[in-house]
This record gives structure tokens, C-alpha cells and sequence, in this order.
């Protein structure tokens, strides 16, 4: 679990939850778990075979090919080739 600040692009090739901040563009390779509670100010793609659960924030764009489930906020368009949940409280902010 990371609750510090990152500047940089990452992978997250296992399951991981991060509850700090991440300022760059992730990727969420196939069969791993990304669990967000913290905040994303960068782009995020989803591979076939991987989750993105976000209870957090995300200002960027969410290209998903997996599954993707929001309970928190998103600000921006989500580009879906994949399963997609939106909580009935979640906040969907579009650029």
C-alpha cells in the first residue's frame, strides 16, 4: 500500500492499492488489481484481465479494456471496451 506521492508513469503488473498520490499515467497490466483510494492526476488504461477499482479521485482519462468499477470520482471520459460499474454515488465529471 503506497500513501506517499509518486511523480512518475507506472505499471502495476499485481495487485495493488494506493491510497496517496499518483501524478502520471498508470497502466493496469492483465490480471492484476488496482485498488484506488487515494488520487490519480494522470490517464489510466486497463488490459484485458485487469480491475481498476476506484474509491478515490482520478483527473484523467480511464481507457478500459478490463473491468472498471467507480464508487468515487472521476474527471474525465471513460473510453469502455470492457465491464464498467458506476456506483449511484460516484461523480462522473467529463473534461
Amino acid at each position: 500500500m503506497n500513501t506517499n506521492k509518486i511523480v512518475s508513469n507506472i505499471v502495476i503488473d499485481s495487485d495493488t492499492t494506493n491510497n496517496g498520490m499518483i501524478v502520471g499515467n498508470i497502466l493496469v497490466s492483465n490480471n492484476s488489481k488496482f485498488i484506488l483510494s487515494g488520487m490519480v492526476n494522470g490517464d489510466i488504461q486497463i488490459e484485458s484481465g485487469a480491475e481498476l477499482v476506484c474509491h478515490g479521485m482520478i483527473n484523467g482519462n480511464v481507457l478500459n479494456y478490463g473491468k472498471f468499477k467507480l464508487y468515487g470520482t472521476l474527471n474525465g471520459e471513460i473510453t469502455n471496451k470492457g465491464e464498467k460499474y458506476i456506483d449511484i454515488n460516484a461523480s462522473l465529471n467529463k473534461k
